[in-house]
């Protein structure tokens, strides 16, 4: 079904952003953008514009990241969707941050924090109190600057930890299975030895 084609492309080029391949990230997200338009989902709309955001961000272009981070912000503060809100708050830090206009940076930095604190987005939060931190610091706020520094080192910390347990999850889950597959193997050994000699008798 169509419908589904905006988030499915956004998606994608979420995952070809991560993994570097640049040029089909954009191409995703804006068919992405294409399709939302289209179909008229605004929440869809406002993630393809914030995806282009972030794309336009990792290729340096600051006035392009900036047009469509604010654009997505309008429309998901129009649709009161504050995961979307908080996304673009985020991105629209970063550039200001960039920019070196720090109290801009604060501002859509302290408003990422707040509405990924209200949705337990540590993700949000920790980008957030980063930035924060660092532009706290060039204005010489330096209290403000450490309280936000060691918030994000303590979800940083969580974060890692929640990790290794997940990895040392992983790893004793593979080990039991690698355990059982030899006590099957074994068994069918001793089976096979037992039809053999019943055989040979």
């Amino acid at each position: 079904r169509t419908s589904y084609l905006p988030a499915t492309y956004l998606n994608i080029g979420g995952t070809h952003l991560e993994l570097g391949h640049i040029d089909q990230a954009k191409e995703n997200y804006l068919q992405s953008l294409k399709w939302a338009r289209d179909l008229e989902q605004p929440t869809s709309e406002g993630m393809a514009l914030s995806g282009l955001g972030r794309y336009y961000l990792k290729v340096d272009s600051l006035d392009m990241a900036l047009d469509h981070a604010q654009r997505s912000l309008e429309i998901h503060q129009d649709i009161k969707f504050s995961s979307g809100e908080s996304e673009a708050d985020l991105t629209l830090a970063e550039i200001y941050s960039i920019r070196g206009n720090h109290r801009q940076a604060i501002k859509y930095g302290e408003q990422a924090y707040q509405l990924g604190a209200e949705k337990n987005n540590n993700d949000v939060v920790m980008d957030a109190a980063k930035i924060l931190s660092e532009s706290y610091s060039q204005l010489g706020e330096y209290k403000k600057s450490l309280a936000h520094l060691k918030r994000y080192q303590a979800l940083q910390d969580s974060l890692v930890g929640a990790e290794k347990i997940r990895d040392a999850s992983k790893m004793a889950a593979e080990y039991e299975f690698q355990k059982e597959q030899e006590r099957l193997a074994l068994e069918q050994r001793r089976k096979d030895d037992l039809a053999q000699a019943s055989y040979d008798r």
